[in-house]
């Protein structure tokens, strides 16, 4: 679980439960990270059912967070495999210097 802080916004952060017997829902509110507030605040939502599922539901904010981290991963593989590509076109040239001039 993240390390969410609820003293940063104490007028509108909050965690809330609700239990009906078949459901037991938490439900964090306007929560920011304890280490990361300039991110902003997130709310989102577990549900335990009696048979054993679970349920997230996860508001936009982090949605649009796990693209950003899929794209930044996206980004630092792309350079990589550029890295990569460079060392090898290196080698090539060191040990066959002629095929680089070939047309």
């Amino acid at each position: 679980m993240a390390n969410f802080d609820l003293s940063i916004d104490s007028n509108g952060s909050a965690i809330k439960y609700f239990d009906n017997s078949t459901h037991f829902i938490c439900t964090w509110e306007n929560v920011y990270l304890q280490d990361q507030r300039e991110i902003g605040a997130f709310t989102f939502q577990v549900i335990l059912q009696n048979t054993g599922k679970i349920k997230s539901l996860i508001q936009d904010k982090i949605k649009n967070l796990i693209v950003f981290l899929k794209e930044i991963f996206i980004s630092i593989i792309f350079e990589f495999l550029i890295w990569i590509f460079r060392i090898i076109i290196m080698h090539i040239e060191s040990v066959y210097p002629m095929l680089i001039y070939l047309n």
